[in-house]
This record gives structure tokens, sequence and C-alpha cells, in this order.
């Protein structure tokens, strides 16, 4: 890995001293590292990806790698000489939020592809588009190909736009079933505050998050999960023949015709005699 950085072959301490004076001479400010959880292909082991982190480190650069949960749960199962090393100055990424403008300019970003056709708000429609995605932007990349797959479907002549009815339908659909099952477990985390499955390390972070991250963000899950619960339990009230008979009711359009209103006629209270006539009369009955 270092030899195409140092321009060099030979040993470790012969490629790490030729990338060093290549650094310094070409003005290199910063060493990046990201995707480092693929390294390997096992799930826990950890040492060559440990090992090559602080190698970077040897070029005396200013060294920045970038971990995902995955990776950060691997290197807590490391030895306190290494984790001190390589998690002793950390800074969290933490998602935007619905209501944020990063959140809104990313989904202006992605409609902007073909803003004929995906009719959606990004300032409007942001919040409830998170509510889909978490915040996660593969996961709402997926959101449009299936609502944009969804809304071609529906028509014959070619003609279509997108709107947030198709990514509702895409969020529901199978294709999008994957993400759907990160997504529950993401909300479910951030509302409870804990981890909901071991088994996906993936979705939790060891560390922590901001606290200013979770007040607005946790509202936004929570009424997101209040929306399913309660599309969930009218599902569950109705029979299997409604399901298949009863379709959505229809707005209905104001077809510009003039209406009238008629009003009903008002009649005088009766009073204390024909009160006593009319209970006569229901005796004799």
């Amino acid at each position: 890995m270092l030899a195409p950085l140092g321009g060099s072959e030979g040993s470790l301490g012969d490629q790490l001293k030729t990338a060093r004076k290549r650094a310094y001479r070409d003005g290199v400010a910063l060493l990046l590292a990201d995707e480092f959880q693929f390294l390997t292909a096992s799930a826990s082991a950890n040492t060559r990806i440990t090992q090559t982190l602080l190698s970077m480190g040897y070029c005396g650069l200013p060294t920045v790698y970038v971990a995902n949960h995955s990776l950060l749960h691997r290197l807590l199962r490391r030895p306190q000489e290494d984790r001190d090393r390589l998690l002793a100055d950390l800074m969290i990424l933490s998602p935007d939020t619905p209501e944020s403008d990063d959140w809104s300019d990313t989904l202006a970003a992605l409609i902007a592809v073909s803003p004929e056709i995906f009719r959606i708000n990004p300032k409007t429609d942001a919040p409830q588009f998170h509510r889909y995605c978490a915040g996660i932007k593969r996961a709402a990349v997926g959101l449009l190909v299936e609502g944009y797959r969804i809304a071609r479907s529906q028509t014959n002549d070619g003609r279509f736009t997108v709107n947030m009815e198709h990514i509702q339908s895409a969020y529901r659909s199978h294709l999008f079933f994957a993400h759907r099952i990160d997504i529950e477990i993401v909300t479910q985390q951030l509302i409870l505050g804990r981890q909901v499955d071991n088994k996906r390390n993936d979705l939790w972070c060891p560390i922590g998050q901001p606290d200013r991250l979770h007040p607005k963000l946790t509202e936004e899950m929570r009424q997101r999960r209040d929306l399913r619960l309660t599309e969930e339990i009218q599902r569950a009230a109705t029979s299997g023949q409604e399901r298949k008979t009863n379709k959505p009711v229809n707005r209905t359009h104001h077809t510009g015709e003039s209406s009238t209103v008629v009003k009903l006629p008002r009649r005088a209270r009766p009073d204390a005699e024909t009160l006593r006539t009319n209970a006569a009369s229901l005796r004799d009955l």
C-alpha cells in the first residue's frame, strides 16, 4: 500500500522513508483512509486492520481514517494499547436531521437529476421523506429509484411524475425490503436509546451520539412510528373481504356549477296546552 505513495519497493522501513520524503516534497498535508472494514472478509478479524491503520501513521503525516459502526466494534475488541492509539481522538459524524438545511439540500440535489419527473418539494417534503429513509443517503436514492419504477408502471403513454405517494409505496415495496429492515431498527434504537438487536452492530454506534442530535430527530422518528402504527391498526381492524373490496375514497372536485342552499323552516316551540293535548292523545292510544 505504501509503494504507490512512496514510488519505491523494498522493506517497510525503506518505503516509509521514501514516502515521508515524497510527502514533504509534494506538500501533502493529510493522509486519509476510508472503507477499511473491507480489508478482511471476517466480521470478527481485526488484527490486520489495526496493523494497517497504525502503519499509516509512520509516514509522519497527519492521518485521519473514517470508521463505520462495524469497524468501531472491531477496534473496541483490541487491547488497550491499540485502542489508546486509534480511538483517542474521535469526531462523530451525525446524520442530518429532518428539518436541517443540509438534508433539504441533499434531497434537492438528488431530485435535480430529473426535476421534471420528481415532483417533490425539498423543503416541505423533506421531513416526511426522512421518515422513510432515516436520513440514510443510500436508502434515499433507493426510494427515488423504486418510486420512479412504480410511477412508470402505472402509465401506458410514458407521461408520469413521481410524488410522495409513490415514495410511500416504494417504502412498502418488496424491493425496498432490506433498507426497510435497517430503517425500522434505526428508528427503534433512536426512540429507545439502546441497541435492539445485538446481531446488528453495523446499525449501532458503540460510543454514543451527540446529545444535540437526539431531541428533534427522536421526535420525528416517533411521529413516523406512530403514523405507521395507526395504519397497521386500521388495516388489522378490517376483514379480509373488506381489504379486497374497499378502495381509497377519491376526493371530489368542484365542477364549477352554482349551487343553492335550501333553508329548513324553523317551527315555533309548542306551548303547554299543545303538550297536554298530545299527551292525552297518547294515553288514549
